[in-house]
């Protein structure tokens, strides 16, 4: 189990397991939730481990803004403004219409009223494709369906976005695919053998990673993020939160969409 909170509760007896190997055995008066991460990453984690967050404060420029969006029962006179290296978290319940906003941004959802402003120029965005030319991108809280072509290799998936300048004549540069998806499996210290293992064979969170390293490469102003750790365990819950930190911390902005108390306030 991932559910930390619900193994200290339940269980009589834990075992830990990291990279194969048993990290350690514990009785339940001696278990906690800090133990256990510790215990699962390999080192000691503190403050939920968001410490990253507190060593930046982002900028005063406004690079995304919504006015009064509406989207019949969906969400209703929605607004806000995203800062320059900042992560504006969206929170509610099942239902409550986050998931629809944030696919209304790029271009999934279309609004039934609402003006949405880049860098003070108003946008309309009416599909993925409008939305990628203005610098926004989007990872779906279903990696495994909407997320990634599981069938693909490794290699194909991170370079997808970007695969019409990799085109010679009718062929696709491959030796150029592979370069650039190496350079991102190093990068996120992706664990797989090679670019070529299918994405179908990778954990939870190498999945995650390479849907981060996809828009990794292509550097968006914006990037949209439904529930980036949900399904993945605590060890690369850390490596995407580095990621992410990294990633505004280069003057890029994060919405993130996330039903975790813990993750939103961190």
């Amino acid at each position: 189990s991932h559910r930390l909170k619900e193994v200290v509760e339940l269980c009589d007896r834990v075992y830990v397991l990291k990279d194969g190997q048993n990290a350690g055995c514990f009785f339940h008066e001696e278990v906690s939730e800090e133990l256990l991460r510790s215990r699962m990453v390999g080192r000691e984690l503190h403050e939920e481990y968001y410490l990253a967050s507190k060593q930046r404060e982002p900028a005063e420029k406004v690079v995304l803004e919504l006015r009064n969006c509406t989207k019949r029962d969906a969400f209703y006179d929605i607004s806000f403004r995203l800062h320059q290296g900042e992560i504006l978290s969206l929170c509610g319940t099942v239902g409550s219409g986050k998931e629809e906003l944030c696919r209304a941004l790029y271009g999934e959802v279309k609004l039934d009223s609402g003006e949405i402003w880049m860098e003070r120029e108003r946008v309309n965005i009416n599909s993925p494709d409008q939305a990628f030319a203005l610098g926004i991108g989007y990872i779906s809280e279903d990696r495994r369906n909407e997320g990634l072509i599981l069938h693909l290799p490794i290699f194909e998936n991170i370079t997808l976005p970007i695969v019409h300048r990799l085109v010679w004549g009718f062929l696709v540069k491959r030796k150029e695919q592979f370069r650039l998806s190496q350079e991102m499996i190093n990068k996120l210290r992706i664990k797989a053998p090679s670019p070529s293992v299918l994405c179908f064979n990778l954990s939870g969170g190498n999945q995650q990673k390479v849907m981060l390293s996809r828009w990794f490469l292509t550097d968006p102003k914006v990037l949209l993020l439904e529930e980036p750790t949900r399904g993945i365990d605590v060890n690369a819950k850390v490596d995407v939160y580095n990621l992410i930190m990294r990633y505004v911390k280069q003057g890029n902005s994060v919405v993130m969409v996330s039903s975790e108390e813990g993750e939103v306030l961190g």
